[in-house]
């Protein structure tokens, strides 16, 4: 049975998470059905269970539940690509709701649900809770003149939660290093996104300000040499702001955004300062 880890808090300038944060996280592969949500109370009238509904629990690894401990319920949602190479990278699981198994026997176990962020569907999986510390965070945000660490462990944001692709401070995403790079809980990323190739239509200008462009230049010769001299051009990465870890797995992590000063694409670059 996998062990996904729940993030209780984030100390500092962050606001506090608790178990009812539901970020989320990307599996390689597709979980096994050990334990699944069966059914409801009111089986046959009721197919959908929220905080403080009773809910019943199949699988072959129920014998193995605890009562009174609590466990993650969770849902795949879908296939999580590159948005660079298009490449899967895995399968995002969307956290749901905790809860507590009352009684637990060889076939069967019945639970009650303890918190919720979602409604739970019969199918989705049971899983068991890991509790983690909380992310720490303290130093300066980037601003547009930090300079990007060159080095760094990096990658990129793959994915936002629920789905967003455009991304702000204070939402959550995901980068595509995990336990495996070595990264860790409290993690401080920089963003960045890399200026665009030169475009010659740059150098026109339309408009009251057409006389100062190069548009009318004499001489085309010059002005070819400037296009040319200008597609070689080596600009820095433009910074976009900060992100901080708050949970790592094998290949994935997730983070917080907490810093940015313009809006964040999937695609958009990460490096560890």
């Amino acid at each position: 049975m996998a062990t996904i880890v729940l993030l209780i808090g984030l100390l500092g300038a962050a606001p506090v998470w608790d178990e009812a944060s539901c970020l989320g996280f990307i599996q390689e592969d597709l979980l096994p059905m050990d334990v699944y949500v069966a059914g409801t109370e009111y089986d046959g009238f009721v197919s959908l269970a929220k905080e403080n509904d009773l809910v019943y629990l199949n699988g072959p690894g129920v014998a193995r539940l605890k009562a009174g401990e609590t466990y993650l319920v969770v849902r795949p949602v879908g296939r999580v690509k590159n948005p660079v190479t298009n490449l899967p990278v895995g399968f995002y699981y969307r956290e749901l709701a905790t809860l507590k198994p009352e009684s637990v026997s060889v076939e069967a176990a019945t639970a009650s649900v303890v918190t919720s962020c979602h409604n739970i569907l019969k199918g989705d999986l049971v899983i068991p809770v890991e509790r983690r510390a909380p992310a720490h965070f303290s130093g300066d945000m980037s601003g547009r003149l930090t300079p990007v660490p060159g080095g760094g462990l990096s990658s990129m944001v793959i994915f936002g939660l629920d789905d967003r692709h455009e991304l702000a401070e204070g939402l959550v995403c995901f980068i595509g290093v995990g336990a495996r790079d070595g990264v860790k809980v409290g993690d401080r990323f920089m963003i960045s996104r890399p200026q665009p190739a030169f475009d010659p239509q740059d150098l026109s200008i339309a408009g009251s300000g057409q006389g100062q462009s190069y548009d009318h230049l004499p001489d085309g010769e010059l002005k070819s040499e400037i296009i040319e001299t200008l597609d070689r051009r080596v600009l820095p990465d433009r910074v976009i702001g900060d992100l901080l870890v708050v949970r790592t797995d094998e290949t994935t992590s997730v983070a917080r955004i907490i810093n940015s000063r313009t809006e964040i694409h999937l695609g958009d670059l990460v490096v560890r300062r």
